[in-house]
């Protein structure tokens, strides 16, 4: 044996005199070595970074992990921790301290001041290194407004004046696929058709690998509907607009945003059940599809339409109701009508599905009450800031559906009322505050009486059982069955084996179940012969709206609040301001005209919520 390992090992008597050598984290060699033929598609190679990994041999600790070679004494000195080349004034140092050098965080300024151009910086972002568009805005972007875009005022004749081709205007999603641009053949002298199925290949060999044809055909449409649209309101813009070539960069622009990127936008986020459909945003019709009209014994029943909306992006299927439905038969709501929706639920059954593969399976539900017509240069998607609609009173419609949002000023305070259910489920009369603590006390004491029978016909069954054990261990000579003894399987076997004993015991064991659910018993008996009573308290306010518009308020509402005292002692109080939501029209019928002067009803839903403000 090596002398020298025999001086360090634990089995030496004198290994206490020897000196042992400080303490090292042991190194597993490893020949394992990682490589990859080419860099992915999905990764970027770092300039600088071996593709292959194996551990050197001379990061190892002499004589650490072998065993067949002594340990070597480390010779004590300063080594200095950095490398050759990056040592403290070095260039190598310097290039580090630059590239490495930690960006100021800088606090973003307020929404409200921030423009257009800023908004655009803020979702370009760094250049990806497989980027196919630069996101970076150019420093003179502005808006529609701003831009000199305004809501169309030509006719065909005018526009035709103009240079405009007459299917421009005539341009809608559902047609814009079928449209197709004309480029000169340098080599034939012929013109080139370029339509949607020539975007495709042009994306590809500009790197779109991501691009599908259904995914063209889609933002096809949408691209060639807007730019008809902003021509026809600014023909001078028909050279720089409509053409394959810019045509196709608004396709990559939507390529590096929507698939690159990931930014997706909202229609794309609801339909894959990644954002609520209920949150505030700006939608604008791009179809209106009929039902067909049907005639019955009982009468006609008019068509009614059907809506398809979107984002600019990506569209989606809405229902409408009545109120809806007559703005749409009065020409208020057409194609390419911006609506601000909030609190809109979703109807897709089923798992979450692709963007594009879910539009015939999924809808919107609008309703009149949670929906108004935007401004013509509101941006599509998500509201910003994200504020829902405050409704006014002499907006909404009784067959509206539910009220998102309501700014109210309280005038008269009613009494609080109570409303009792039956069993059956007729509502009864509703009382007074007075009236329904009689009736509370009735019932108590009702229930008292019942409860006591209850209790007393138990202790008069229990003693019965008690004395038929008793005789029964009289009979038994005292015998009671043991742990070791096997219980019968039923009471005729008892009567069999005249095994008195075990009746007595099977009777004792009955009476401590009964006893120890005496309570949920007498519960259950006390429900079926009194049922608890169904009872929810109210109040009606008198409210008006606490903002007016250019309008003056002709109308104001009655709202029954549910479940009022859960609210807290003094929560209303007349003259303060409030903030409800979740609101439903009641008493239809007594509503008055959308034009005339008069009181509307209205009712608190189990999800409405209030908040108070301060008055302006």
């Amino acid at each position: 044996m090596d002398g020298n390992i025999y001086q360090t090992s634990p089995l030496n008597p004198d290994r206490a005199g020897v000196p042992s050598p400080g303490f090292s984290t042991p190194i597993r060699r490893s020949t394992m070595t990682t490589s990859t033929s080419g860099p992915s598609r999905s990764s970027t190679t770092i300039p600088g970074t071996p593709l292959a990994f194996s551990t050197p041999v001379s990061f190892l600790k002499p004589g650490v992990g072998n065993h067949h070679h002594p340990v070597k004494t480390v010779q004590k000195g300063f080594i200095t921790p950095y490398k050759p080349g990056f040592r403290p004034g070095e260039n190598g140092r310097t290039n580090m301290d630059v590239l490495y050098r930690p960006v100021p965080k800088v606090a973003p300024p307020p929404a409200s001041a921030r423009s257009i151009k800023d908004k655009g910086k803020q979702r370009a972002g760094p250049l990806l290194p497989n980027a196919c568009f630069d996101l970076t805005p150019s420093a003179n972007r502005l808006g529609l407004r701003e831009s000199g875009v305004v809501p169309c005022v030509l006719d065909l004749e005018g526009l035709s004046e103009n240079g405009i081709p007459p299917e421009l205007p005539q341009i809608t999603p559902a047609n814009a696929i079928y449209h197709v641009f004309h480029a000169p053949d340098a080599r034939a002298g012929e013109p080139l058709i370029l339509g949607v199925a020539a975007a495709l290949p042009y994306l590809r060999q500009r790197g779109c690998s991501l691009a599908t044809q259904e995914w063209v055909d889609n933002h096809w449409s949408l691209v060639l509907w807007k730019r008809a649209s902003i021509i026809c309101c600014k023909p001078t813009l028909l050279k720089e607009l409509w053409s394959f070539e810019s045509t196709c960069k608004d396709l990559m622009y939507r390529y590096e945003r929507d698939l690159n990127r990931t930014q997706r936008p909202v229609v794309r986020l609801i339909q894959e059940r990644d954002a609520s459909s209920s949150r505030p945003m700006v939608l604008c019709v791009s179809a209106i599809h009929w039902s067909e009209e049907v005639v019955t014994d009982a009468g006609s029943v008019p068509s009614h339409p059907k809506l398809e909306l979107t984002d600019g992006w990506y569209r989606i299927r809405a229902t409408v109701d009545a109120a809806l439905a007559r703005a749409t038969r009065k020409k208020k709501i057409r194609l390419g009508t911006k609506i601000f929706m909030s609190g809109i639920r979703l109807d897709a059954p089923g798992e979450p599905k692709e963007v594009l593969k879910a539009y015939s399976s999924s809808s919107l539900t609008l309703c009149g009450n949670s929906t108004t017509l935007a401004r013509w240069d509101a941006r599509l998607g998500v509201s910003q800031p994200q504020a829902p609609i405050t409704a006014s009173l002499r907006s909404l419609n009784p067959d509206g559906g539910v009220v998102m949002l309501l700014d109210i000023v309280v005038e008269k305070l009613f009494p609080v009322g109570y409303l009792e259910t039956a069993a059956e489920g007729k509502r009864l009369i509703p009382t007074n505050a007075a009236e329904e603590q009689d009736a509370r006390t009735k019932w108590e004491e009702t229930r008292q009486v019942e409860e006591a029978k209850i209790k007393s016909e138990l202790k008069s069954r229990w003693f019965a059982l008690e004395g038929i054990a008793e005789r029964a261990e009289r009979v038994a000579n005292g015998w009671m069955p043991g742990p070791e003894d096997e219980e019968p399987n039923s009471l005729d076997d008892l009567y069999d084996d005249l095994e008195s004993g075990w009746l007595a015991f099977y009777i004792r064991k009955r009476l401590e179940e009964q006893r120890a659910t005496a309570g949920e018993y007498i519960e259950n008996e006390l429900k079926s012969i009194l049922p608890p009573r169904d009872v929810r308290n109210f109040r009606v306010i008198r409210v008006k709206d606490a903002r007016v518009w250019r309008r003056p308020a002709l109308r104001t509402a009655q709202i029954t609040v549910w479940d009022v005292l859960a609210l807290g002692e003094g929560f209303l109080t007349e003259g303060r301001r409030y903030l409800v939501s979740n609101l439903m029209p009641s008493q239809a019928s007594s509503w008055p005209a959308l034009k005339e002067e008069g009181e509307v009803f209205l009712t608190t839903r189990r999800d409405s919520r209030w908040r108070r403000l301060e008055m302006s």
